[in-house]
């Protein structure tokens, strides 16, 4: 998808706009690029993943498979920094649930592993898994997650690992 911008000359001139929607394009290895321009990020996904985009395209992101004995979720969403937290203050805020530094070529930020919990009770779910990258960009912090649950949650703990470790910023 193309948007053209008013003074932007068209494709048939030699110029094309960059798309501001959600893009998803197929990959050699079967999986699938997704591409974020709006939060300035691209991630791959395996292809059974059924894949939600918010706000006409352009908002929080929503990765979901059911598969057998396992539910497994990744979420993109990102949220204002009006505190202006750096990454130190995201880790040092991170006591209770032992997070690690991280970084995407500039973009730092902080990860850490947890379990789910339901809406309606604070206790954790004991057959989960909740990865959680946080970055600070800009103004803002991205979340990005991967959340598993069911009694074979274990199985798909690689390929969470996988779907976050292939985050990469775009321009």
């Amino acid at each position: 998808i193309f948007i053209v911008r008013p003074g932007v000359k068209n494709k048939d001139e030699g110029i094309v706009a960059k798309s501001e929607t959600v893009g998803v394009s197929r990959l050699p290895r079967g999986w699938r690029l997704v591409e974020h321009p709006v939060f300035g990020i691209a991630f791959e996904l395996p292809s059974a993943w059924k894949i939600t985009v918010y706000e006409n395209g352009k908002g929080r992101l929503e990765g979901y498979l059911a598969g057998e004995g396992v539910t497994a979720i990744i979420n993109v969403d990102r949220q204002g920094n009006p505190d202006r937290l750096t990454p130190e203050q995201l880790l040092a805020s991170g006591k209770d649930f032992k997070a690690t530094a991280i970084n995407e070529g500039l973009v730092k930020g902080i990860s850490y592993i947890t379990k789910e919990t339901a809406d309606d009770d604070p206790q954790p779910i004991e057959n989960s898994y909740l990865l959680i990258n946080r970055y600070i960009v800009a103004d803002s912090i991205l979340n990005v997650s991967c959340s598993l649950s069911g009694p074979n949650y274990r199985t798909m703990i690689p390929t969470c690992d996988e779907i976050l470790n292939s985050l990469r910023f775009i321009q």
